[in-house]
């Protein structure tokens, strides 16, 4: 979340990579700018997952598959705070030629076995 969008840093190359989220963070503080840091940075890199899950079904061999069944595409966060890993999937849209937009359904395996109330049943679009 502290990248700079117009690119004024120059630390070394994970900045290149690191800007492959940037529209994650757009988003976030388009959704979530009142929370607190903290909860931004959490959102953002669950966001940046989900934008990773979009950004490779715009390879037509990529949605090919996933339309026949043949390719499930999965993200995951583990907070190492609460002890849980949410596993989520991308499913296409029924909509031909339609703009490419993951449904995510949400389930949390957490320490102890039992999942957060905000992990249960996230739905994230």
């Amino acid at each position: 979340m502290s990248l700079p969008k117009d690119g004024s840093t120059a630390n070394d190359f994970i900045d290149d990579w690191v800007q492959i989220g940037l529209p994650a963070k757009a988003k976030v503080k388009a959704e979530s700018g009142h929370f607190p840091p903290h909860e931004q940075n959490r959102e953002c890199e669950m966001e940046a997952v989900n934008l990773s899950l979009t950004n490779i079904q715009t390879y037509l061999y990529v949605r090919e598959k996933m339309a026949r069944k043949a390719l499930a595409l999965r993200g995951g966060y583990y907070d190492f705070v609460k002890g849980c890993f949410e596993l989520w999937e991308a499913q296409l849209s029924s909509i031909p030629g339609s703009a490419l937009l993951p449904c995510i359904r949400g389930s949390a395996l957490c320490v102890g076995g039992e999942a957060t109330a905000q992990a249960k049943g996230r739905v994230r679009q």
